[in-house]
């Protein structure tokens, strides 16, 4: 198990155990706190299911991956980790050029989301990918004609 998953298992515990630590409602207040200690419970439950899951099928976070590379290379700045994922995006250029088959492009782009996960996870911000997309589903988007868009300003009242 990665430190990652081992210390998102830690606090689910903890959680578990705090939330089932109520006892039984004697007001409504109390009865819908219950309620809601359920629903936590029930998600958080879904929540370690999900991480051994991920754990097991070997999928990678920001989180995993930089402690990984963290215990490999040693710490590194963010400049640092910038300037290697640039290194990365250069070698992803380079295999283009050299007409490299889509598999060991991909390797290089890998490479560059490495340097990168690095970066997110020292900013402190791991989950930003995740964040960053749930904004950009909600958004609203100028076509190019080409694959690719451009967010449009949201009006006021809007949000985007």
């Amino acid at each position: 198990m990665t430190d990652a998953a081992r210390r998102d298992t830690e606090v689910i515990d903890k959680l578990f155990l705090e939330l089932s630590q109520f006892s039984q409602a004697t007001t409504a207040r109390e009865a819908q706190l219950l309620k809601e200690r359920d629903i936590l419970l029930s998600e958080l439950a879904r929540t370690k299911i999900a991480l051994a899951d991920a754990e097991r099928a070997g999928i990678e976070t920001p989180q995993s991956i930089a402690d990984w590379a963290n215990s490999t290379f040693g710490s590194a700045t963010i400049e640092r980790q910038v300037e290697r994922a640039e290194e990365e995006w250069a070698e992803y250029y380079k295999a283009c050029e050299q007409g490299r088959s889509a598999q060991e492009r991909a390797i290089e782009i890998a490479d560059t989301i490495i340097c990168l996960s690095r970066v997110l996870v020292q900013l402190g911000y791991p989950k930003a990918v995740d964040e960053k997309m749930a904004i950009n589903r909600i958004r609203r988007w100028k076509v190019d004609g080409e694959g690719c868009a451009y967010h449009v300003e949201a009006q006021a009242g809007e949000v985007g």
